[in-house]
């Protein structure tokens, strides 16, 4: 995150996002059938490389599209839901290492970044025919 403006101005949001949901998917399959500690510590960087490229950015995204008057209602509700999704997240992620161990989690959790990867590109075409461009 520390060099995401000077990202943001080089290759736009749709990239930084696509490209974060990847490095959650690499991280994920590296953690997760990473059979050295090497493997799964590199793993994690390239994780926290995703979490670091879209989390800044969707939230500047929504405080961004917001209406001035109610830019900080609509960042707070962003903030509640990221956090309740950090809550959960967790949880959920133990509930499935518990029905289905450790490196299915990973790999489905991989799937699910592959998927969010996808649906960011389709729907920031959408969004880009009807808007100003800002994705």
């Amino acid at each position: 995150a520390f060099n995401l403006g000077r990202l943001r101005q080089r290759f736009g949001a749709t990239p930084l996002l696509v490209l974060g949901a990847l490095g959650f998917a690499v991280g994920y399959l590296a953690m997760g059938l990473g059979p050295v500690l090497v493997l799964v510590v590199v793993g994690a960087l390239i994780n926290g490389f995703g979490e670091g490229a879209t989390v800044p950015t969707v939230q500047e995204l929504v405080a961004g599209a917001a209406p001035n008057e109610s830019r900080g209602a609509v960042t707070a509700v962003w903030v509640g839901f990221a956090r309740l999704g950090q809550t959960l997240g967790p949880i959920l992620a133990g509930v499935a290492v518990t029905a289905f161990g450790f490196t299915t989690t990973y790999v489905l959790g991989a799937v699910l970044a592959v998927a969010l990867s996808a649906a960011t590109l389709v729907f920031a075409s959408v969004v880009r025919r009807g808007a100003t461009g800002t994705v």
